[in-house]
């Protein structure tokens, strides 16, 4: 089942400000994923997450060489690394902890867009527009996945282009 693509931006890339590692094959992208975003809450149960990770993984696209990285509360940290093994887990706890783990990751900048061309937020958290905005100054395709439930206006306006997922099936998920 593939989720619906929203908003495309121009036929050409973005000039990038920050020259791509030598060493770094072209096209490859970083994915964040904050899951509890994705299905609803860490209370959302194991069903919930295996099918946005499914949902996910149908609409977003993907090559080979790509890096993810999936935020998380702890509770569900195991459970989340089961579903995406190669992964990079991060986990913390509290309000936001997973989008404030996630963040942490990407704050350097200059050193993340000169390693990858695209960056893909798998959330509608609103907490991610500077991360976006951030990456699409670089010069760097930003790509939101995301419910259409869950979606930040702002959010959506900065990012190069929108993906909705299908909603969830929370009979599935009960």
């Amino acid at each position: 089942m593939a989720g619906i693509v929203i908003k495309l931006m121009g036929s050409h890339l973005p000039e990038r400000r920050v020259p791509r590692a030598k060493y770094v094959p072209a096209g490859r992208s970083l994915y964040l994923l904050d899951l509890e975003n994705l299905m609803g809450g860490p209370l959302a149960g194991m069903a919930a997450l295996r099918q946005v990770v499914s949902y996910f993984r149908d609409a977003v696209p993907r090559e080979e060489g790509d890096h993810y990285i999936i935020g998380v509360n702890p509770r569900i940290g195991a459970i989340a690394k089961a579903c995406w093994p190669s992964a990079k887990l991060v986990a913390r706890a509290g309000p936001n902890g997973a989008d404030i783990a996630l963040i942490e990751q990407v704050k350097n900048v200059r050193f993340i867009a000169a390693r990858y061309d695209r960056i893909v937020i798998g959330s509608g958290d609103g907490v991610f527009v500077h991360v976006a905005r951030a990456y699409r100054r670089q010069g760097l395709v930003v790509e939101v996945a995301s419910r259409w439930r869950s979606l930040s206006r702002d959010l959506g306006s900065v990012a190069s282009v929108v993906r909705i997922l299908p909603e969830l099936d929370f009979d599935l998920a009960a």
